[in-house]
């Protein structure tokens, strides 16, 4: 038998992807699952999804351009200039690929020199991939605390000692997954400074950017115009959260021109094309996207009802802590004395509500991210009597022992 490469053991899964086949057994087994582990937006934004996936498979089911199809492109520099206020995004800077991940792992590739120990930066607690496409192309990852008792707000003073000769890239995510803090103006203004005469590439992950619960959430294209001009910012999205539509798979971003040439080569490589139907799918959406913006706003109304249902229950719970997020689609409570993967473990096995722990993202204190985005109030008020079950249940055992 051929032995799998040794780096590749070392190198964990998604945890939301890892916790499914745990979900799909209770499942089986009976148990009614309430399922807040994975990000994914359960809401009919996109009314006629079918009949624009249908109309969508009829166009080209060729092979296409590994950047995406210039329209497709074309509409989605509109759609980014929107965020950029006043800002004309190029479509020749543009990229299509598959997923959000697909675009990060594409621009992380021509950052870094793999086996050279190139260091990215990101910061914790992190989205799990971070580490995984870092690690995967044979880069160094250099972790940067949030600051946790000011609301995950970035540390100036920590992201500056981390900066080295070594540094490629700096991943950036507002809103945040898991906590759903925003950058404020004045953390853009500090990182902009802090890599100011030198050849480092901030990326900044904004797949949650229209789900801000608080007002317009600044985009790095609207504050730092300057800098993406000189090629230093490459911007990431998705339909995924933005339009509800995480199964279509269309990332893309926006970046610098030498950056396009190389991705050009390593779409190629990686997966020839972006498929068809999704972009075609795509432009469809994009071309309407006044529609889903008003549509939003809707959903978006639901989601602030169900998040502050979410953080009033678990504040309720002892020694269960959890500050209202600003952006994204998760709540991050922390939790005094409890062991959150046993408790995480314990929820599903007896209750069969499914999360996920605070192991998955980097973070040292013991954590629990929910998403609120996957199931009715009435689910969350059930799921929220589940926890506090749990939460009583561990609380006696600790007694007991003591």
């Amino acid at each position: 038998m051929s032995t799998v490469s040794l780096d590749l053991l070392s190198i964990q899964g998604e945890a939301a992807f890892d916790i499914k086949p745990n979900v799909d057994a209770a499942r089986r087994e009976g148990l009614d699952v309430i399922d807040l582990s994975i990000g994914d937006v359960q809401y009919p934004l996109v009314h006629n999804i079918q009949d624009i996936i249908c109309e969508a498979g009829q166009k080209s089911l060729r092979y296409g351009n590994p950047l995406g199809e210039p329209e497709v492109r074309e509409v989605i520099s509109h759609y980014l200039s929107q965020r950029a206020h006043g800002l004309d995004i190029d479509p020749q800077k543009v990229f299509v690929s598959i997923g959000a991940k697909g675009a990060l792992t594409s621009v992380l590739r021509c950052s870094i020199q793999p086996g050279n120990g190139d260091e990215i930066i990101c910061f914790q607690p992190f989205f799990p991939s971070y580490l995984g496409v870092i690690q995967l192309l044979g880069a160094q990852a250099v972790i940067v605390p949030l600051n946790s008792t000011h609301s995950y707000q970035l540390d100036y003073r920590e992201l500056e000692r981390s900066i080295t000769s070594k540094t490629k890239a700096i991943i950036v995510n507002s809103p945040h997954n898991p906590t759903g803090s925003l950058l404020t103006p004045e953390d853009y203004r500090i990182i902009s400074q802090l890599v100011a005469n030198t050849s480092i590439m901030i990326v900044f992950d904004e797949v949650y950017h229209t789900l801000t619960y608080n007002g317009a959430n600044p985009s790095a294209l609207s504050l730092l115009p300057d800098l993406y001009e000189e090629g230093q910012i490459t911007v990431i999205d998705s339909l995924s959260k933005s339009h509800a539509l995480p199964g279509l798979r269309l990332g893309f971003g926006v970046t610098n021109s030498e950056y396009i040439h190389q991705i050009h080569k390593i779409q190629t490589h990686f997966f020839s094309c972006p498929p068809q139907p999704t972009q075609a799918a795509a432009k469809l959406i994009l071309d309407n996207e006044q529609t889903y913006r008003s549509r939003r706003e809707k959903m978006k109304q639901e989601f602030t009802f169900r998040r502050d249902l979410l953080v009033k229950g678990i504040n309720e719970i002892d020694n269960f802590h959890c500050s209202t997020p600003e952006g994204a689609i998760y709540v991050y409570p922390t939790l005094d004395n409890i062991d959150s993967v046993i408790f995480r473990k314990s929820l599903l096995e007896l209750t069969g509500v499914a999360c996920l722990d605070n192991s998955g993202f980097g973070d040292p204190q013991s954590a629990l991210r929910l998403a609120f985005s996957t199931e009715s109030p009435t689910r969350l008020t059930v799921a929220l009597e589940r926890i506090q079950r749990i939460a009583n249940y561990v609380k006696h055992s600790q007694h007991s022992k003591n």
